[in-house]
């Protein structure tokens, strides 16, 4: 039975209203930590269920390596085993370097005080021009690490967007601007939420029954 479209200004407002709502912040970052390895720690706990493993990946390489820049340099044979105990090692691996890289490449060193002097656009184009890194990676760096507002929904949640019924799509200005007027911590929260529903509720077989969005959802209202 084909899904009922039921798009609506009213759908929209709904949707924004708990996704903000429902928000939760993530836990803060060892603020004792330099800006370079909350940036690392926070990509390496990118997806995982313990995002412990993530501070035992980091003092592995900190004891094993002379300093990040030897990391930087490091032929992947030798820095990927580092990365076994977490989810996607060889893209986290990848990623670590080439944001090194890319800071290396500015002034021939890790001085990285300049990531906190940019514009927020500007840094925004900076991430993005690492290609090593995902969409998500970019946003959760953004976020969380950077206290930067930027759209917490990428490409990967565009099945929410469809499911629920709203009328926004990914390159709506409104839905830009109505989340955008929300800090960075909520933003964050509504990135979490999101990425929450899409893995664990809104499968191919979807799990309506508990979805936090069930409320706002003409998915849904269809299948139950």
């Amino acid at each position: 039975m084909p899904m009922k479209k039921r798009k609506s200004k009213k759908k929209d407002s709904q949707f924004l209203e708990i996704l903000a709502a429902k928000a939760r912040k993530s836990p803060a970052f060892d603020s004792k930590a330099s800006l370079l390895e909350q940036v690392l720690e926070n990509l390496l706990s990118e997806g995982e269920d313990r995002p412990e493993l993530a501070r035992s990946v980091m003092e592995g390489l900190m004891k094993d390596f002379v300093d990040w820049n030897e990391a930087r340099v490091s032929a992947a044979d030798r820095i990927v085993p580092h990365f076994s105990a977490l989810k996607d090692p060889e893209y986290k691996a990848k990623a670590v370097q080439a944001l090194l890289g890319k800071i290396f490449s500015r002034s021939g060193s890790l001085e990285h005080q300049f990531l906190i002097d940019m514009e927020t656009e500007a840094l925004e184009d900076y991430l993005a021009g690492i290609m090593e890194l995902r969409e998500d990676t970019r946003k959760n760096l953004m976020l969380r690490v950077m206290n930067r507002p930027t759209l917490p929904i990428t490409a990967r949640h565009e099945i929410i967007l469809e499911r629920v019924g709203t009328m926004f799509t990914l390159g709506d200005e409104q839905i830009k601007k109505t989340l955008l007027e929300h800090p960075p911590a909520v933003l964050d929260g509504i990135k979490n939420l999101l990425d929450t529903v899409l893995d664990k509720y809104c499968l191919d077989a979807p799990r309506c029954a508990r979805c936090p969005l069930k409320p706002v959802c003409v998915y849904s209202e269809d299948h139950g």
